[in-house]
């Protein structure tokens, strides 16, 4: 019996010590152009020896990229299209490869618009070919994630996408011109397009819907833009709407992931999905945007006067950051000199100017000094009553996630801690 007892204990605390291993968080390095991963100590964990690496996500896998390149090729149209070509797999947090570097995505533009990853891929392509790519660059847009025992995959033949288990069984049917990862239980996909019919040319962009883990359609609409649920119970989406005069315009309703409308439409060029109850509102005039911010129901938290319209001059921002909490941070002009301040949910500016912010995370925020000949102004870090955490002394920082931030001063880039210490760099080349 007691035998036995011994057994049973050394399964549990085995058991306790892989559990405990896959909740570590992991951050990216990189030594001499391979990526690799160190814990919050700065130890390193897994050997840079990857090409490309993505950040692990909630479940603990991270993405492996081996190949990463642009081509063209010619469409059944005859036009000439130019594809990325991405070759990856996927490691879990033990660095054993869990789906093997062998899958392949090649994307058209339409696709990577889709996918959200058109801004990113030319840059990255160059960087990654020249072996010039920083451990803080991002190639993958967020796209390419193993998530609840499912990935996207793609047919050789027709280019179009679907899905597939650990198992390497097809899960969803390739039959989606592009495929978002899942997030709490759906998934975003675009249903094949027929740009040929200009009669048909709005109902075509309208193509995106939501679709559940077993490929169960749950949006009697089609959109076309619904961001991905990523840690939300509700996305602000696009439907692009023709009026009576043929004027095309953009309708955002508050969707769940059911399908479900939870809020009126909002007429505007883009509403910005958030943790908090209150959304970035964006309108762009002659290609210049401004901003303001709206409750669920579309309403405008800048509506200054009350009488239910907005001044694109006196009740909007140029710009913004997401609220975390109660607190944003806006661009204002300070004895008319533009810089940033903080403000709460009633709109009253609770800080003193600076010259640039990040939205508060783990409630730190990034904050860069306000000078007003802008020169040699560093970054540091303040809490939510606005005293100095951390000094200013960077050149570049990112905001803090699972503990720890990127910094760069000078050719020093790495990792600082909640504190300012450094607990990983490197001298970047």
């Amino acid at each position: 019996m007691v035998k036995y007892f011994k057994l049973l204990v050394l399964v549990v605390m085995c058991t306790l010590c892989s559990c405990c291993q896959s909740d570590k968080p992991l951050y990216r390095i990189q030594e001499n152009g391979f990526y690799g991963f160190v814990d919050s100590t700065g130890t390193v964990v897994i050997e840079p020896q990857y090409k490309y690496v993505s950040s692990f996500n909630y479940y603990g896998y991270a993405t492996v990229i081996t190949e990463y390149s642009l081509k063209e090729e010619k469409s059944e149209f005859g036009r000439i299209d130019t594809l990325l070509h991405i070759k990856y797999g996927f490691i879990d947090k033990s660095n054993t490869l869990i789906v093997d570097t062998t899958h392949v995505l090649n994307m058209s533009l339409a696709q990577l618009q889709q996918l959200d990853m058109h801004q990113i891929y030319k840059v990255c392509v160059e960087k990654f070919e020249k072996g010039e790519l920083g451990f803080n660059d991002c190639i993958d847009g967020g796209a390419i994630q193993l998530r609840a025992g499912q990935y996207v995959v793609q047919n050789a033949k027709n280019k179009l996408m679907g899905y597939m288990n650990l198992q390497g069984d097809t899960t969803i049917a390739a039959k989606y011109e592009a495929c978002n990862p899942m997030y709490g239980g759906v998934a975003i996909v675009s249903r094949v397009r027929d740009m040929s019919s200009i009669e048909n040319f709005i109902d075509d962009l309208n193509s995106t819907i939501i679709i559940d883990s077993l490929g169960n359609e749950l949006t009697k609409d089609r959109y076309f833009v619904i961001p991905n649920f990523a840690g939300l119970e509700q996305s602000w989406s696009c439907k692009i709407i023709k009026d009576e005069e043929g004027n095309i315009d953009f309708s955002w309703l508050l969707l769940d992931k059911q399908g479900k409308v939870c809020s009126d439409t909002v007429r505007c060029t883009h509403v910005y999905n958030s943790n908090s109850d209150v959304y970035i509102w964006q309108q762009n005039l002659f290609e210049t945007p401004v901003y303001s911010y709206i409750d669920k129901k579309g309403n405008w938290l800048t509506d200054l006067n009350h009488d239910g319209s907005i001044s694109f001059f006196e009740e909007t921002f140029n710009d913004v950051t997401a609220f975390s909490d109660t607190i944003a941070g806006v661009r204002v002009r300070y004895n008319e000199i533009p810089c940033w301040v903080f403000i709460n949910k009633k709109m009253e500016y609770i800080s003193e100017p600076y010259d640039s912010v990040f939205t508060f995370r783990e409630n730190l925020v990034a904050v860069k000094e306000f000078s007003t000949d802008k020169k040699n102004t560093k970054w540091g870090f303040f809490n939510k009553e606005f005293k100095e955490v951390i000094p200013y002394k960077y050149d570049k920082v990112s905001s803090f996630a699972e503990g720890l931030a990127y910094f760069m001063v000078g050719n020093i880039e790495g990792y600082i801690n909640r504190t300012g210490k450094v607990v990983w760099s490197h001298l970047m080349k």
